[in-house]
């Protein structure tokens, strides 16, 4: 007992459970382990899960840490995010010229969700539906949700696993133009967005 006090002891068992890359150091002092260097976060989240099970560690310090799954991820989310399938006015029809965006979006949410599955992140697809701002309110709820809905199918059946796709939808609530003065700008509106929701 008196042993797994002592800070080389801590950190020999820390090393021993922990089992950290070659690129990664630990280091133990009053409670506190710290690492530092670079590492995917599959092993990142492997140690916050089991770090504070140690005996005598009351924290784990990961800020030296430089995760080299985020960039990754973040260049995924910013294609997917990048992407506004338009709808033809008052339809849950896609406006036709959209296939090749469609192949790409689907090529990066597989991606995306497949790196999720294999460093351990948390993610959500969020999957927003919008409308102009003709016709009334309630209706405008049901048809955006409807285009949500139809994104969704399409990423579904081309094989994304729908545990990882929240379809929303937010009628006219939020445009991309507040001032719809033409028909192009009511367009602009016709579409679905797409947020990524990432858990490290």
């Amino acid at each position: 007992q008196h042993q797994s006090s002592e800070p080389a002891f801590v950190l020999y068992k820390s090393k021993a459970i922990l089992r950290p890359p070659t690129s990664i150091t630990l280091a133990f002092d009053a409670g506190v382990l710290m690492a530092g260097g670079q590492t995917s976060n599959k092993w990142l989240a492997f140690a916050r899960a089991r770090a504070l099970l140690i005996p005598g560690v009351t924290k784990f310090d990961e800020s030296r840490v430089t995760n080299t799954t985020l960039p990754a991820l973040n260049a995924l989310k910013q294609r997917i995010e990048a992407r506004k399938p338009r709808f033809i006015v008052n339809t849950t029809d896609l406006s036709p010229g959209q296939d090749a965006m469609f192949r790409d979006l689907v090529k990066d949410v597989k991606e995306l969700v497949q790196l999720a599955i294999e460093q351990d992140v948390g993610l959500r697809v969020e999957i927003i539906g919008h409308t102009d701002s003709t016709g009334a309110e309630a209706k405008n709820m049901r048809l955006s949700m409807q285009r949500s809905e139809q994104v969704a199918a399409v990423l579904v059946t081309a094989g994304v696993n729908s545990d990882f796709i929240t379809p929303l939808g937010v009628g006219a609530t939020d445009p991309i133009i507040e001032e719809e003065s033409t028909n192009k700008d009511r367009e602009a509106n016709r579409r679905v967005s797409l947020r990524v929701v990432l858990r490290p």
